[in-house]
């Protein structure tokens, strides 16, 4: 089978850019495909998150923004897939017998012989002319670049390393590299595909967003953009985003709407259960409270809008209320890596203050350090210390499709090894044994659980 390339857009009908993270692993996870996730446990957020495919010789880098986009694809290894462009084969695939000397009662196995693809082929036939690429005589490396497009070459002879090295125009180098008639001796190692007039430039724009952690000009999750709560009168708003920028919103309340309401707005929920416990009665809070709902025993459902990243909790106990009143909602970051909700739930874009005169706020986008004091003090008169949470022992498991691996310390996407496999090692990191650590704080009306070793925000509870 050969999966055609598409400049600035991806693999049609496989993966394309702009296609979250949480939808890349639900259909890589459908297909039976093994993954590696890789990640900057000290830096999470200012980070790209990287997903390699082994058996496919690909790599993604998902920028850990929002609703967490696929901004680069990029293929390390032309032995496991046939590319093409236009119709145009970039790599040979062949299987073969290998010759026996000796009758053998099995049937010999089959060999494969890969072709990468060629300079001279790339750059006189499938795709054209281009301006000169970059030379990097110490990595033996030339990157040719097309808009959307770039190839990566390793120059192995040395004979030609010295040659280049001796000529300072670069049209000049690229003519020899085109005009050289040994093909192995410049194979292609790697190509990406991205959004951008060349890879140096699409780099630094990606460097720049992550260290400012930009939102702006950033496409959201489809329909749902943002949820919107104010703390004092348990209100939610649900803003939604539809094109040529047009938004509307539309309101929910704790203690007030009803199942009716929240299916109108957010429509039919991914997942649902009852609860017949009277436990969840420790967040009681509303004013709005009965002795009915109080009592032991009491029935409530759960909604899961699992890729919304949102939960909602109704009580069905109460009186004056057909099919349920909403008492709680859990807003998830399942985007977090050390996270128990990473990946089972999407990562939700909420703006959370107390009311609607407030002057400060916070967002999906901060660590909880980042929390002003003035926020918290407005969310609670009383200071308290956090509740330590560790469900590692009795609720995490290791799904053996999605493997940890470590990253470069610095947490950084260099832009040397952006089309190499150096910036990911081979080695499985333990990490995932500290997942489910985390501190919970308590204030007015909201649950924070934070994760003990990044201080990422991992979901909220209001109630």
């Amino acid at each position: 089978m050969t999966s055609k390339i598409s400049p600035g857009e991806g693999i049609p009908g496989f993966l394309h850019l702009g296609i979250l993270l949480y939808d890349t692993v639900a259909k890589l996870r459908s297909s039976d495909y093994k993954m590696q996730i890789a990640y900057s446990s000290q830096k999470y957020l200012e980070s790209p998150i990287l997903v390699t495919l082994p058996s496919l010789g690909l790599r993604l880098t998902f920028l850990n923004l929002l609703s967490q986009e696929l901004q680069l694809i990029e293929v390390l290894n032309f032995d496991m897939l046939k590319f093409s462009y236009n119709s145009q084969p970039l790599n040979e695939i062949q299987f073969f017998e290998a010759p026996e000397e000796e009758e053998v009662l099995e049937r010999p196995q089959l060999q494969k012989q890969v072709s990468p693809p060629c300079l001279k082929v790339i750059y006189n036939k499938i795709f054209g002319p281009t301006y000169p690429g970059k030379l990097d005589l110490t990595k033996q490396t030339y990157v040719l670049n097309y808009p959307g497009i770039s190839f990566k070459f390793e120059i192995r002879l040395k004979e030609l390393l010295a040659k280049l090295a001796s000529i300072t125009d670069e049209s000049q180098v690229l003519s020899k590299l085109v005009n050289w008639d040994v093909a192995p001796d410049i194979p292609c190692v790697s190509l990406a595909i991205f959004r951008g007039k060349d890879i140096t430039s699409f780099l630094a724009s990606f460097r720049e967003t992550v260290a400012l952690r930009k939102t702006s000009g950033l496409a959201s999750a489809p329909s749902v953009e943002k949820i919107k709560v104010e703390l004092e009168l348990g209100e939610i708003l649900v803003i939604y985003s539809q094109d040529e920028g047009m938004k509307y919103m539309e309101s929910l309340k704790l203690g007030v709407s009803t199942q009716q309401d929240v299916v109108r707005v957010l429509g039919p929920p991914d997942a649902y259960f009852n609860k017949f416990d009277s436990r969840l009665l420790i967040h009681k809070h509303l004013k709005t409270a009965t002795a009915p709902s109080e009592r032991a025993g009491s029935v409530y459902k759960f909604h899961n809008y699992l890729r919304l990243g949102i939960d909602l909790l109704y009580n069905l106990n109460h009186n004056d209320k057909v099919g349920g009143v909403l008492e709680k909602i859990v807003l998830h970051n399942g985007g977090i890596a050390e996270s128990l909700d990473f990946m089972q739930w999407n990562r939700c874009n909420w703006e959370i203050c107390w009311n609607s005169s407030s002057k400060t706020k916070v967002d999906s986008s901060m660590y909880f350090h980042e929390f002003g004091s003035e926020f918290l003090k407005e969310i609670s008169t009383v200071k308290t210390d956090p509740v330590m949470l560790n469900r590692n022992e009795s609720e995490i498991t290791r799904d053996e499709d999605l493997e940890i691996l470590h990253v470069a310390e610095n947490g950084k996407l260099d832009s040397n090894q952006s089309l190499s496999t150096t910036s990911i090692s081979s080695k499985p990191s333990n990490e995932f044994k500290t997942w489910g650590q985390s501190k919970l704080y308590g204030y007015d009306r909201c649950i924070w659980e934070v994760i003990e070793s990044n201080n990422c925000v991992s979901n909220v509870t209001i109630y």
